[in-house]
């Protein structure tokens, strides 16, 4: 059985971040975390990541909007 899991992106989790980003055919440096950390006093980060049977499958960056 398959089992997808959507967990809230952690500064512990930054190299699996980065390597699946480094495989990604439409990868941007703009969502490499060394790049999103530097200014993350720019914004609320609310990035996930998506996993299948515990293998990384997705990410998506995100932040929270101050209104």
């Amino acid at each position: 059985m398959n089992t997808f899991s959507v967990v809230t992106y952690s500064a512990t989790l930054a190299s699996d971040w980065n390597q699946f980003l480094s495989q990604a055919k439409n990868a941007t440096f703009l969502f490499h975390r060394n790049f999103m950390d530097y200014h993350s006093d720019r914004f609320t980060d609310a990035s996930l990541m998506i996993f299948l049977n515990k293998k990384l499958v997705g990410l998506v960056p995100a932040n929270v909007k101050d209104n």
